[in-house]
């Protein structure tokens, strides 16, 4: 089975058409429609939403996937997330202070990715939670204050 064939099995189960699930997961119907004829693949957070809106748990819509779809989705979203919190860095012109920490970072990451990929799935989804947990605490965020604070102490 598909993770649309789940979702569409699951909401029939509960008698819920296309629409009404939409809106109570707050996804536009259209794209319920697609997940459920395989055209697109709902990221993890989606699968989540829809998961709890049909009141199961999340990982009862990847049952019955193939381990390459599993792998594939958790993976296309872990590398979502960590080029969002790390990656996107603007232009730099000179190497110091913030500059050498966001170059260091650049350079490793081929080797987050490698390190993810020898995770199974119940590791690849622990390690997206840590990811999301770090994003919570304001020391590990990016922003203005956190860039002048650290090229100060140079």
């Amino acid at each position: 089975m598909t993770i649309g064939e789940n979702i569409k099995k699951i909401r029939k189960e509960k008698r819920l058409t296309q629409k009404q699930l939409g809106k109570k997961c707050g996804i536009d119907e259209a794209n319920i429609r697609k997940y459920e004829l395989g055209k697109q693949n709902p990221k993890i957070e989606t699968i989540q939403k829809i998961a709890m809106a049909l009141g199961v748990a999340w990982s009862t819509l990847l049952e019955d996937t193939t381990q390459e779809v599993q792998n594939e989705l958790v993976k296309a979203d872990l590398k979502n997330m960590i080029e969002n919190l790390i990656f996107n860095i603007p232009d730099i012109q000179n190497r110091n202070g913030v500059a050498d920490i966001e170059m260091e970072a650049i350079e490793k990451r081929s080797n987050y990715i490698s390190l993810y990929d020898k995770l199974n799935l119940i590791g690849q989804v622990k390690a997206i939670e840590q990811v999301e947990l770090l994003t919570k605490i304001p020391e590990y965020r990016r922003d203005n204050k956190t860039i002048s604070m650290i090229t100060k102490e140079d």
